[in-house]
């Protein structure tokens, strides 16, 4: 398992919260992070390297 940081964000970019997601590849933790959506834009990391953003 791989650790990946979901940023749920503000609409103007700040940070609300944060989660950990234990994944076993990046495929996984994209869909997850899609999930989570609902609550705000999304920021999903893999330590220093941002993988995407989903609103």
């Amino acid at each position: 398992m791989k650790r990946y940081l979901a940023f749920i964000l503000t609409f103007e970019g700040g940070v609300v919260s944060s989660i950990e997601l234990y994944c076993a590849d990046e495929a996984e933790a994209i869909e997850r992070a899609k999930a989570i959506v609902a609550d705000g834009p999304v920021e999903l990391w893999d330590g220093p390297r941002r993988i995407g953003r989903s609103t």
